[in-house]
């Protein structure tokens, strides 16, 4: 298969540029926090993989991406930084925005300068890449399911420590994507110390399924001292992911493949 890159149309005025923004803002002013889902393993295809690479935009924050790719030794941490890249690059496509916008604040987290228009978070694990984007600000984390007692004990409030030894079901992958997107909602990453704050998981009704629609909950997920956040919960195959935000959040993640993002 070949695939060609439809290139966004740049010839532009800066008042013409004002004014598209602004339509696209008003149109997900309104919307639901989203989230977008890509398997990296779609890129293991040369051709994929090159045309990807090619497209990539190469100014500011979006070059410093595509050198650190050059730079990895395993190809899974290529295609992971790869799909994080294409997947951002097709949100910029679809709202219009100009790449040159990408920014990077104090704590490494990736915003649009013009933060009226689009706010999104980016995470990634094992063969997965999520993006949730929205008019609000959101923190996603993607972890595959695992059980580290000692990470809990260093790292963790001593309840959230108890639940997991508890024996709750998939408890240390739950607490760990939840406070991951949290700290990632507030903009400053493991700045905030992990054991500063209190997630208490809300008891599940239905387990996960693999259509990524959201876990089925008796009563809600909390941030002990923050109960103005918002939690989703998601059980796909072998990984955990939880999304974090003030505004509403999809029940639903869509899953996207490597022709929609090279449509």
């Amino acid at each position: 298969m070949i695939f060609r890159w439809k290139m966004p149309n740049t010839s532009i005025d800066k008042r013409g540029r004002e004014g598209r923004d602004k339509i696209y803002s008003m149109k997900i002013m309104h919307k639901l926090i989203e989230c977008y889902l890509f398997d990296i393993n779609e890129l293991k295809d040369e051709a994929r993989y090159q045309c990807v690479l090619n497209v990539l935009p190469v100014i500011g924050v979006w070059k410093e991406r595509k050198k650190r790719i050059f730079t990895y030794f395993r190809l899974e941490d290529k295609l992971r930084s790869m799909g994080a890249g294409i997947m951002l690059k097709y949100l910029f496509d679809k709202y219009n925005i100009e790449y040159s916008y990408l920014k990077k604040n104090q704590y490494g987290k990736l915003y649009i300068d013009k933060s009226d228009i689009l706010k999104f978070n980016i995470s990634h694990s094992g063969d997965y890449v999520v993006c949730t984007y929205g008019s609000g600000e959101s923190g996603v984390d993607i972890e595959k399911n695992i059980n580290s007692m000692d990470i809990a004990k260093r790292f963790f409030t001593e309840r959230e420590y108890q639940m997991i030894a508890a024996g709750y079901p998939n408890m240390f992958t739950r607490i760990w994507t939840l406070k991951e997107a949290y700290v990632k909602e507030m903009g400053m990453g493991l700045s905030i110390p992990l054991d500063s704050f209190e997630v208490q998981p809300g008891k599940i009704s239905e387990t996960g399924k693999d259509d990524l629609t959201a876990l089925s909950m008796i009563d809600k997920t909390i941030v002990t001292n923050d109960l103005e956040k918002q939690f989703r919960e998601f059980q796909f195959r072998d990984y955990y992911i939880s999304i974090c935000s003030r505004k509403r959040i999809t029940k639903k993640i869509e899953q996207v493949n490597i022709e929609q993002l090279c449509g």
